[in-house]
């Protein structure tokens, strides 16, 4: 059985999270969260192809995606982004002297959104899974940063 569906209402939950740890400040958790949007979203598509793929590096699974449809320049270009924030987001020993939590801002933050909301803007067949996942409205750039 494939569960398309279900991974697109995960990536949609993790990213209003993503949203939701921006206004309130945790930047560093908005960061991660949408890593995990932008994973849960690829892994959507994987799903549907047949072709379900696991790791949560985004340039291989989008690398995976790709053999089924095109994938525009933007998308790999925040994927890249995004790739950055797995890691180091989490681990209170990733940099020197500080923990990690008290490592990003609100810049950060912003690219994040940002760049997962290229998603809905560069690759319209994940607006096509947010519209299919449940028949709600597809997320909209404006979405990601109000």
């Amino acid at each position: 059985m494939r569960r398309t569906a279900d991974w697109m209402d995960q990536a949609k939950g993790e990213f209003k999270a993503a949203r939701d740890l921006c206004a309130t400040s945790n930047y560093a958790w908005c960061c991660f969260a949408c890593h995990q949007a932008a994973e849960k979203a690829l892994k959507a598509m994987l799903e549907h192809f047949g072709s379900p793929t696991p790791g949560h590096n985004l340039i291989a699974l989008v690398k995976e995606v790709s053999s089924f449809t095109q994938i525009p320049k933007e998308i790999e270009t925040a994927c890249r982004i995004l790739n950055r924030y797995y890691i180091p987001t989490r681990y209170p020993n990733a940099f020197p002297g500080r923990a990690s939590i008290h490592m990003f801002n609100e810049d950060d933050a912003r690219e994040a959104l940002i760049s997962l909301a290229s998603f809905s803007i560069h690759l319209p067949l994940y607006s096509y899974f947010i519209v299919e996942s449940r028949r709600t409205h597809c997320l909209r750039l404006s979405d990601s940063l109000s």
